[in-house]
């Protein structure tokens, strides 16, 4: 490739940034243009090899495809006489001396492209050692591959292109190698310049400069353009200038000899700057400015937008008066336009119309006035009768409008006249209502009766309520409105001078059989005057006289209620009084005589007893001698019995003889006590020396006559035991000896 330059005359500054554009470039040893290193240093050409075609032949099933005619000679590394072929025909070998030690080939690439990758394979007679382009290994010899055919290899990120690209193969050994083969594709993308923006009323100058020693067969310009469609045969220099805004990419190829050189480069054209805002802006008095946005018209997009605000945002939003500019500028030139937004001297009509009316069950419109309040003047008013007066009447129900405009706008109100479901409002609150004087008032619920819901409630109490309570006598009224009218209710709440009846019977009583025969008076305890009084005989007396048991009730009745009580009359199941007390008894008259207490005997239980002695306990102690009484009564009667106590001596005397004769003489034949006193009940038994009972149960009437069971006893010295009851009536024992003599 030549050195030589290629230069676009832009009226702009150049920018780094590229468009990348993707191609692909084959390399095979079947191609001219490969070249031989010479002895002298110099490259010169190649020739076909057979040695590396036999070797295809014996691998040729591990590349399939492969066209053994694409395989070329390769140099051989020492300085020595060799048999190789002196031509291209390779069919006569001589003996020629071979010191080429490396192969290379030019690569045609455009300048600074990026060389992504590389990808290869190759055969050869011997082992290659490395494959380079340009400065990069692309491959070096590895054990891994060692002895194996053919050898495949990927290489990516090689760099930029440069004016001159080789690929450079070098054998592995001075013996060799002495025939190659190998085919590789190089990926590259192309790196277009940015040529930035500019203004697309001006033309792009497009110059070429050689340098004088410079050849090139032709110069093509492909311009994307509508008018010019892609390529175009322009001179060396020339001018082009686009008709439409928008991004361009222009490509340059330079033919020479059997290559391309290509270039590429990116334009972007902008149109003058040209933009209008929106017309001046009047806002009516009684509108706000809320939110206004102002922007360029027609979707115009600022380049370089500077607003009065400070703002550099393509709109801005603004809520007050003012003039307000926008500036905008790119390569072509910088452009302003500005708005006036103000007050003007109108306001928006606004009124209101009556509120909506409701027409009465019953009632009809005759010439109702429809008009606007506080004395609005209409500018151009039009109703929905078609009528344009400021008024007018109506005769219907129905919905109704009126509209006014003006510079400002329409406004329009409505009116609606429809028949209502109710009628004149008429109600009762619950009746009056009147309190005994001895009754509290409390809570008092008044309310309109028969389920009726007020709409307007006013109550006497100032109170809005459907209800209310009260706690005092006195009139009350409840007033409810529609705009059928009003009506009103009134309630009495009345203290009577009267408390409700309240007396008391006699308490239940029970009787005695036999003592209603006279008969019993029932009558009200405390004196008490009734309203209406009713016994349960039917009886309207203050006292009435029953002759029978059974409940009987009087009843009494006032405005302030009904009172009740009863009284039950039964027969008792007490009897008259009946007891006994002790017989009359003698106490001892000693000085430590015990008390005796006095009682009824049988269990009696007195009801309410009372003593001689004025004691009223059931029982009493007495020590004194004298007569005692005790008295008992119920209902049913009353009862008294005495009794006398007396005092006497107390000391036991029994007289015992201590020897008796029982020998039939009528004279101390028996054995017992005489001349006794202070003992009762006594008893006595007779032993015999060895303890031995021999009479049993003697008594003072009974002796002992000396024998046992009818026998006879010896005379001897017998002992007798003898017990008595005493004067307090305790058992009491003695005992004595008594000599039988007969």
């Amino acid at each position: 490739m030549g050195n030589f330059t290629l230069f676009l005359i832009l009226m702009i500054s150049w920018n780094a940034k590229a468009q990348l554009s993707t191609d692909s470039i084959e390399i095979n040893t079947a191609q001219n243009g490969w070249e031989s290193l010479q002895s002298d240093g110099s490259w010169g050409g190649t020739s076909a090899c057979n040695y590396v075609k036999s070797i295809f032949d014996r691998y040729s099933h591990r590349f399939p495809g492969m066209d053994r005619d694409d395989l070329r000679c390769g140099p051989f590394l020492r300085q020595d006489v060799r048999r190789c072929f002196s031509s291209s025909s390779q069919t006569t070998s001589v003996n020629k001396v071979c010191n080429l030690a490396t192969l290379r080939k030019e690569v045609s690439l455009p300048i600074n492209a990026k060389v992504d990758s590389i990808k290869f394979i190759y055969l050869c007679d011997d082992f290659i050692d490395s494959i380079i382009f340009n400065e990069v290994c692309v491959y070096a010899i590895d054990t891994v591959h060692y002895g194996q055919f053919p050898i495949e290899g990927f290489k990516a990120d090689l760099g930029n292109s440069k004016a001159a690209n080789y690929l450079y193969i070098h054998p592995s050994n001075v013996n060799g190698p002495y025939g190659t083969y190998f085919k590789a594709k190089i990926y590259y993308t192309l790196m277009c310049e940015d040529l930035g923006s500019m203004c697309l009323d001006d033309s792009i100058s497009l110059e070429s400069k050689f340098p004088e020693n410079a050849s090139y067969d032709s110069i093509v310009w492909a311009i994307q353009d509508s008018m010019d469609n892609w390529s175009r045969i322009l001179p060396i220099n020339d001018k082009h200038k686009f008709e439409n805004p928008g991004e361009y990419t222009i490509y340059n190829y330079v033919y020479r000899a059997n290559t391309i050189d290509t270039f590429c480069f990116n334009v972007d054209l902008i149109p003058s700057i040209e933009f209008d805002l929106a017309e001046d802006t009047g806002f009516c008095q009684n509108w706000s400015i809320d939110n206004l946005d102002l922007m360029p018209l027609k979707g115009y997009q600022p380049y370089s937008p500077i607003w009065s605000t400070g703002s550099k945002l393509p709109s801005i939003t603004v809520n007050d008066t003012g003039i307000y500019w926008l500036q905008d500028s790119n390569v072509c030139g910088v452009a302003r336009d500005s708005i006036h937004v103000f007050y003007n001297n109108y306001s928006l009509p606004q009124f209101s119309l009556q509120s909506d009316s409701s027409i009465c069950l019953g009632d009809s419109i005759r010439n109702l006035k429809l008009y606007p309040l506080n004395a609005y003047v209409a500018q151009n008013p039009q109703w929905s009768t078609m009528e344009r007066s400021d008024t007018i009447l109506v005769n219907d129900i129905g919905l109704y409008w009126m509209s006014d405009s003006n510079q400002c706008g329409v406004y329009a109100d409505t009116v609606s006249l429809y028949l209502s479901k109710i009628g004149t409002i008429n109600f009762q609150l619950n009746a009056d209502t009147s309190y005994c004087k001895d009754v509290v008032i409390q809570n008092l619920q008044l309310y309109p009766i028969s389920d009726y819901i007020p709409i307007n409630p006013t109550w006497s109490t100032g109170e809005i309520s459907d209800t209310i309570k009260v706690n005092e006598p006195g009139e009350y009224w409840m007033k409810d409105s529609n705009f059928c009218g009003t009506f009103t209710d009134t309630v009495q709440v009345k203290r009577l001078d009267i408390s409700r009846p309240s007396f008391d019977l006699l308490a239940d009583s029970s009787i005695c059989p036999g003592e209603l025969n006279k008969g019993l008076k029932l009558y009200t305890l405390n004196p008490y005057t009734g309203w209406n009084m009713m016994w349960s005989t039917q009886e309207n007396a203050d006292t009435i006289m029953v002759k029978d048991t059974g409940t009987y009730w009087l009843r009494d009745s006032n405005l302030c209620g009904v009172f009740y009580d009863s009284v039950r009359i039964f027969y008792t199941k007490e009897l008259p009084p009946f007891f006994e007390l002790p017989q009359d008894t003698t106490l001892c008259s000693s000085e430590d005589a015990s008390f005796l207490k006095l009682y009824a005997i049988n269990g009696y239980k007195p009801w309410n007893p009372l003593w001689s002695t004025m004691d009223r306990s059931d029982t009493i102690l007495v020590q004194k001698e004298g007569s005692y009484f005790l008295r008992d009564s119920n209902r049913c009667g009353m009862f008294i019995d005495s009794i006398d106590v007396s005092y006497t001596d107390c000391e036991v005397v029994i007289n015992i003889p201590n020897i008796f004769t029982p020998n039939g003489d009528g004279m101390n034949d028996l054995f017992l006590p005489y001349d006794i006193s202070g003992a009762t009940d006594v008893r006595f038994d007779i032993y015999n020396r060895w303890g031995e009972c021999v009479f049993k149960n003697g008594s003072v009437t009974v002796g002992w006559d000396g024998t046992t069971n009818g026998k006879e006893l010896p005379e001897a010295t017998y002992y007798w035991v003898m017990k008595y009851t005493s004067f307090d009536g305790e058992t009491q024992s003695i005992g004595g000896m008594v000599e039988l003599v007969r």
